[in-house]
């Protein structure tokens, strides 16, 4: 007897532990928002949708920004589907495209966070800046501005440390349950940042912060998950860089050093800006996750992901993507948020987001023309006509997925190998 209490007792001490090794949570995640606070439907869509007559639609147009009542139905969308997640990613550009100004900027970043922290009280808004969240557009100064800082004023939530490195360079981190986000300004980096363009090192002390909050990190036994704007990959139709040779240099580079130290913490990449769906495994099986957009402007339905995660095995499981027909929903005036796939589910069928499995699914899409074509289809969220791709793009597109650095995809569209 003595003896069945003592099994009963390791079983049970087993199952504990493995519940809380196991343990999993949710996040939700959208960017791209370009909200328009003038829009106007039936106005003309080549005038961004808030002038003269056409046929912009209720909920939006395909050449527009957003209404910004969209937004609101797809926050009220996500409260039903995860009543209580552990935070939520507010992934940039949340401006319109075509209409700069600080106010107006700061006015529609508060109003999208305000609408989580209205349908989500109590849970973490965690914002991240993107090219058109500056004046001008692009422009992300490497030191501290009044705007900086009066961004950073109208952030709640922030501790007064994540304030001050915002203020500084528009970067941050923040800690929830076991896991520390780290909110990089990847405008710094951009090729079209002005200010940014021809200067080297290490620009407002962003790297070298990374570096410490890393350590910081490894010592309390965190996991870490990066968020940023803009995707350090190439665009596999042109194969420029995305980023300045300085970004190419110094991020890249830097990601292998804390892959090698930290890979074991870091749980991922996340980015917006390019308004598709796909990902890149970067130095060291880094995995970063290209994000769509939740605007609909560059021909894509609006798109908001639902990720599940483990703080304590520190890993991303897995994110169901959620869409909205805009031509449907213009059709019928009437919103539906539909699940358009789940990454665990069949025909991704991935067991986990990391290079191990994404590496496994993109050679599926080089071998089979029928999931190559489930992947262009949900490329731009099944908008249609789907884009026109033939086997050099394929291989460009598959190239893309698993080599992040330019001259690594180059070699691998040359020589034939994706």
């Amino acid at each position: 007897m003595k003896n069945q209490k003592k099994v009963i007792h390791i079983i049970l001490l087993f199952l504990s532990f493995s519940f809380i090794h196991n343990k999993t949570g949710q996040f939700l995640y959208i960017t791209d928002a370009h909200i328009s606070f003038c829009y106007l439907p039936n106005a003309s869509n080549n005038m961004q949708c808030e002038t003269n007559n056409g046929t912009a639609g209720l909920f939006g147009d395909y050449y527009c920004n957003n209404p910004f009542w969209l937004i609101e139905d797809a926050v009220r969308e996500m409260k039903r589907l995860v009543p209580n997640p552990d935070f939520i990613i507010h992934g940039g550009d949340t401006n319109e495209q075509f209409y700069h100004d600080e106010f107006v900027i700061i006015e529609s970043i508060k109003f999208v966070n305000e609408l989580f922290e209205t349908y989500f009280p109590g849970v973490p808004v965690l914002f991240t800046i993107g090219n058109h969240d500056f004046f001008p557009t692009h422009n992300s100064p490497y030191y501290n501005t009044p705007f900086l800082t009066k961004l950073s004023n109208s952030l709640t939530g922030l501790t007064d440390q994540a304030r001050a490195t915002f203020k500084r360079g528009g970067y941050y981190s923040t800690n929830v349950n076991n896991l520390k986000i780290i909110s990089l300004n990847t405008i710094i980096w951009y090729k079209l940042n002005a200010l940014t363009k021809y200067l080297k090192g290490d620009l407002s002390k962003q790297l070298s912060w990374v570096d410490s909050e890393l350590k910081r990190a490894q010592n309390e036994g965190q996991g870490v998950l990066f968020v940023g704007h803009i995707f350090p990959g190439v665009n596999p139709f042109t194969l420029k860089p995305s980023y300045t040779n300085t970004f190419q240099d110094q991020f890249l580079e830097r990601v292998k050093t804390w892959q090698r130290k930290y890979g074991s913490l870091i749980l991922g990449y996340l980015y917006g800006h390019k308004h598709r769906d796909t990902f890149s495994c970067g130095p060291k099986n880094s995995i970063h996750l290209l994000n769509p957009s939740l605007n609909t402007r560059k021909r894509i339905n609006s798109v908001f992901r639902i990720f599940n995660y483990s703080d304590t095995a520190k890993v991303l499981y897995d994110y169901t993507q959620y869409h909205n027909s805009l031509t449907e929903t213009n059709k019928y005036k009437d919103v539906k948020w539909r699940k358009s796939y789940n990454t665990k589910k069949f025909p991704m069928s991935v067991k986990k987001l990391t290079c191990k499995y994404l590496r496994r699914w993109n050679t599926k899409l080089k071998d089979s023309n029928a999931l190559f074509g489930w992947f262009l289809f949900h490329y731009k969220a099944r908008y249609l006509p789907m884009i026109g791709c033939g086997a050099s793009c394929k291989k460009r597109l598959l190239c893309a997925q698993v080599n992040l650095h330019r001259d690594k995809m180059v070699r691998c569209v040359n020589n034939n190998k994706s």
